[in-house]
């Protein structure tokens, strides 16, 4: 008899001892059902910023002293995801999708024979008994193979597959989107208004209108041979933005490569960003960007972007062209989308249990005095308060949406840490946008029109998603 037969062997044996006993897992202190947010009422605060970004859950967790088997893990999280998910879930389901994304890690990492997967009970208790029973024989087939830690990120990736959830390792690096805003390869256009291409040879793909980047002389296109002495040609943006200086009234030097072959030097500092910029096109229109929508006072970038776009008024400006493709983090207040939107249903937020509770722009006073066509550009960083923003003004017919399909990352989302320091993230309250309640969380926005952003466009400076919105309002001044 082979090995996987006497796996499956012990598995049926091991059914029938404990088809009779209560199986209950336990929930343990790591997961106690602490609510993240109230519950009871929500403040007119709350309302006006809805949780666009992960919120810590305060539960206690100790180290364990031996490591944690993954099929406890993966009931753990299950237990917490099907108690606490914005959407009631079929406990049965998860513990089948768990299974398969375990199997289709497994048979990533080679190994070829499986049991065919159980059939979990509809009762919670005894398809929590069968699933500990059942991961156990993977477990086995993963020695030798993979990480225990594989194994439930396989699991639960199969899971997030049709929910909104994130699983991150015990140790590894937090998922993109939880702390873009203060670390990371979104540095440098925080502290000096540029950004490096995804990819090697080190490039600047774009400046910040008014920073320190393009006050100094740098500007997109350029290819970067040195940061401070240290050769940077063949790094990628994480490993460039390590040679950076951040700290205040601290130069540093980039290393420019020329067009003829040579090299210069331009010496640029960090400082704050300006919180709206603004660059005039031709045909009268003006292209709008932010530094972030992060800010502890948002009123301060409202009464930025309300002076910007009342002078570019009087200077004979008839469009607006607003650029939300970088993650601009941030949390949403119902004050920016009422700048353009004179009344109706802004966004609401609903929790697993209780009737939503609305935004709407007419119980706000502060308003443009004149509008203009506009178009907003998009991409798949476009995330958290700007995508809330750009599907807001898509669904009140405010703004052609131009670019590519955005993340789909915005919503309440506490972090859960499990037995083995490892976290969730568990959506629990979700976020209705515009006056039909659309639920764009995970699916995200889709652009009225569609321009794919490329390499050359970032190699050239010529972009064609500016050139498709600028071409949108044209077309709409001139009717």
């Amino acid at each position: 008899m082979n090995r996987l037969s006497i796996l499956i062997s012990l598995f049926f044996v091991s059914l029938l001892i404990t088809a009779c006993t209560d199986m209950e897992p336990s929930r343990g202190a790591a997961l106690a059902p602490t609510a993240a947010t109230p519950e009871a009422g929500v403040s007119a605060a709350t309302l006006a910023t809805p949780p666009t970004e992960a919120r810590v859950q305060s539960v206690p967790s100790q180290a364990p002293a031996t490591p944690i088997q993954p099929a406890s893990l993966v009931r753990e999280g299950i237990r917490w995801l099907a108690g606490h998910y914005i959407e009631n879930l079929d406990e049965s389901r998860l513990y089948a999708e768990a299974w398969s994304g375990a199997v289709g890690t497994l048979r990533h990492a080679g190994v070829g024979d499986f049991p065919p997967p159980p059939t979990y009970s509809s009762d919670p208790v005894t398809a929590a008994a069968q699933h500990m029973l059942a991961f156990l024989i993977l477990e086995k087939l993963a020695e030798g193979r993979l990480q225990p830690q594989e194994l439930v990120a396989g699991a639960f990736a199969e899971i997030s597959n049709h929910r909104y959830i994130c699983y991150t390792p015990s140790g590894a690096t937090a998922p993109d989107g939880e702390r873009t805003a203060v670390t990371g390869a979104n540095q440098p256009a925080l502290r000096f208004g540029l950004t490096f291409a995804p990819r090697p040879p080190l490039q600047i793909v774009d400046v910040y209108p008014g920073g320190p980047a393009q006050s100094a002389g740098l500007d997109a296109g350029q290819w970067v041979l040195a940061i401070n002495g240290r050769a940077a040609d063949s790094l990628g943006p994480a490993e460039a933005v390590a040679l950076l200086d951040f700290r205040e009234d601290r130069p540093n030097t980039f290393r420019i490569q020329d067009q003829d072959g040579g090299a210069h030097e331009i010496t640029a500092t960090p400082s704050g960003l300006p919180l709206v910029a603004h660059r005039v096109l031709p045909h009268n229109l003006a292209l709008i960007r932010f530094a972030s929508l992060s800010g502890d006072d948002s009123s301060q970038l409202i009464n930025a972007l309300y002076l910007l776009l009342t002078r570019l008024d009087g200077e004979g400006v008839e469009g607006w062209i607003l650029d939300f493709r970088p993650n601009l983090g941030g949390q949403l207040t119902s004050e920016l989308p009422s700048l353009f939107i004179e009344r109706g249903r802004l966004f609401g937020l609903a929790r697993r249990e209780g009737p939503p509770i609305f935004a709407n722009a007419h119980d706000n006073p502060v308003k443009l005095p004149i509008q203009r066509p506009m178009a907003v550009l998009v991409g798949p960083n476009t995330k958290h308060a700007g995508e809330m923003l750009v599907g807001i003004l898509q669904a009140h017919g405010r703004a052609t949406v131009v670019g590519e399909k955005t993340a789909g990352c915005f919503g309440g989302a506490p972090r859960v840490s499990l037995a083995d320091g490892s976290t969730l993230l568990v959506k629990d309250i979700d976020i209705l946008i515009g006056p039909d309640n659309r639920r764009l969380a995970q699916t995200g926005v889709t652009p009225d029109v569609f321009v794919r952003r490329t390499s050359d466009d970032d190699a050239t400076g010529y972009e064609q998603q500016l050139e498709a919105a600028a071409q949108v309002l044209k077309s709409r001044i001139e009717k």
